[in-house]
């Protein structure tokens, strides 16, 4: 990368603040690729062929593989399954910071909380143990990867007289399921804030996020395609970061969107 657009990268990068005690935080995506294996074929099916064991795989190996194998279905491996019950037992007794998850019928309703339990249900029946998955993940993280510092990838884009400073968050397994109460669990996950700026102008433009679909008001904004802010909408009680000329986003519990406020998280801050 040009030194220049690193410069811009590090002068505007985002404060993320996390809830303390989330178990998967940003990390750098290449070991996390180097700690996978490569299947193709559909994993919901169960149809799968191994291409690459663990321990062989990089970026650039990747993205090859992507595309020779453009026309098919490919997959990162980075735990084979959930920890059986006498393992998760031990991993829950660990000592470590916890967090409180919402209330299960707060956060999805009745009638989703009554399909949950049904599949919460299924998975006892099968041997699968709820949380397993995300323990089995954190475990491995723990094990094999630097979870001591906080990454992200940085990208610069130039564009219809607009300089965007993309930032790119990537964590190896969101646990919003087994931990927070929500829909799903799943290996890895990206999220994204941008800084848009004019290159006729002087400062920065607006900031973006990519939050999940929520509902739209006046206050918030907020839609699928993405939730946008003047700068000067930062520099309010909620938008203010404790680094001067940084904006601040603040990730919702496990799901990893940005939406600009969320007073009830806090904790840990990145720069």
């Amino acid at each position: 990368m040009d030194p220049s657009d690193t410069a811009l990268l590090r002068t505007y990068e985002p404060v993320v603040r996390f809830t303390e005690g989330e178990l998967f935080l940003p990390t750098d995506v290449g070991p996390y690729v180097a700690r996978c294996s490569l299947w193709t074929g559909d994993p919901d099916a169960r149809d799968t062929t191994l291409l690459v064991p663990v321990g062989e795989r990089t970026l650039e190996s990747l993205a090859r593989a992507g595309r020779a194998h453009r026309d098919g279905a490919l997959h990162l491996r980075f735990v084979t399954g959930p920890l059986d019950r006498p393992a998760l037992r031990r991993w829950r007794r660990e000592d470590r910071t916890r967090l409180r998850g919402g209330d299960r019928l707060a956060a999805v309703g009745v009638v989703a909380r009554t399909v949950d339990s049904l599949l919460r249900l299924s998975l006892l029946l099968r041997g699968r143990v709820p949380g397993g998955l995300a323990a089995a993940a954190e475990v491995e993280a723990r094990e094999h990867l630097d979870i001591s510092r906080c990454a992200y990838h940085g990208r610069v884009v130039r564009d219809a007289g607009y300089v965007v400073l993309q930032y790119w968050y990537f964590s190896v397994f969101n646990d919003w399921r087994s931990t927070f109460s929500g829909v799903n669990d799943h290996e890895a996950d990206w999220e994204l804030v941008c800084v848009y700026l004019a290159e006729d102008a002087d400062g920065p433009g607006n900031p973006a996020g990519s939050p999940h679909p929520a509902t739209t008001t006046p206050a918030t904004s907020c839609a699928a395609a993405g939730t946008t802010r003047t700068w000067s909408a930062r520099e309010t009680t909620r938008w203010s970061s404790p680094v001067p000329g940084r904006t601040r986003a603040i990730s919702r519990r496990a799901t990893r969107s940005s939406p600009w406020h969320c007073p009830s998280c806090a904790g840990r801050s990145m720069a």
